[in-house]
C-alpha cells in the first residue's frame, strides 16, 4: 500500500512538475509561427499585396490566440495581447484594400511579438551576466551555476529559431557557455570568464 501511495506521489509530482516545460514549448512554437507569418505578412503589404497580407496576417492571428492561453508572466500577456489588436487591425485594413495602414499593424505586432519570443535569450543574458561577474571575483562555483542557468535558456530558444544569424550567435553562446562551465568546474574561474564574455557577445548579437 505503501508503495502503491510512493508511485502515485511521484507521478503527479512529475506531471506538474513537468507541465510549465510543455506550455513554455507549446509558447514558443505559436509565437514562433505568428512571428513568421507576420514577417511574410509584412512582406507582402511593402509590395502593396493586401489580398496576400491579409493570408499571412490571418495565420499569425491564429497562433498568437494560440499562445495566450498559456502564458503566465504578465508582461508578455500584454505584448500577445497587443500583437492581436494590431493584427485583428492589419487584417481590417487589408480587407480594405489598404496595404499601406495593414502593414502599419503587422510591424507593431511584429515587434510585441518578438518581446514575447526573446524572452528566453533576456534570460540567458542576465544569467550570463552574473555568471561573468561572479567570474570575476574568482567564484568559480557561482560562475557555473549562472553559466548552467544561462546555457538552459539558451538551448530553449534555438530550435525555435528560423533566422540564420541568430541561430549561428546563439550556437555559438551554447559552446561558450559548455567550455565555461567545463573550465568553472575545473576551478578555472579565469578561463570560464572568458568563455563567458563570448558567451554574452553572441546572445546580445541574437536580441538585436
Amino acid at each position: 500500500m505503501k508503495l502503491a501511495k510512493s508511485i502515485l506521489t511521484i507521478g503527479v509530482v512529475t506531471l506538474f512538475s513537468s507541465f510549465p516545460l510543455f506550455a513554455s514549448s507549446s509558447v514558443d512554437k505559436h509565437t514562433s509561427e505568428a512571428i513568421e507569418h507576420a514577417i511574410a505578412a509584412e512582406k507582402e503589404g511593402k509590395s502593396g499585396k493586401a489580398k496576400e497580407l491579409l493570408g499571412h496576417a490571418e495565420e499569425s492571428l491564429k497562433h498568437a490566440k494560440a499562445a495566450l492561453p498559456e502564458v503566465s508572466d504578465s508582461d508578455q500577456r500584454v505584448h500577445v495581447t497587443e500583437s492581436i489588436r494590431h493584427l485583428d487591425l492589419a487584417i481590417a485594413s487589408a480587407k480594405e484594400n489598404d496595404a499601406k495602414e495593414a502593414t502599419k499593424h503587422v510591424d507593431e505586432a511584429i515587434v510585441h511579438l518578438k518581446k514575447v519570443f526573446n524572452k528566453h535569450i533576456v534570460e540567458a543574458i542576465e544569467h550570463a551576466k552574473e555568471a561573468q561577474a561572479e567570474g570575476k571575483k574568482g567564484n568559480a562555483k557561482g560562475l557555473a551555476m549562472h553559466a548552467e542557468a544561462s546555457l538552459k535558456h539558451a538551448k530553449m530558444v534555438l530550435p525555435e529559431l528560423k533566422d540564420g544569424d541568430q541561430r549561428v550567435n546563439i550556437t555559438e553562446s551554447i559552446r561558450h557557455l559548455n567550455q565555461a562551465i567545463a573550465h568553472a568546474k575545473e576551478n578555472h574561474a579565469e578561463v570560464a570568464t572568458k568563455h563567458v564574455d563570448e558567451a554574452l557577445v553572441n546572445l546580445k548579437k541574437a536580441a538585436s
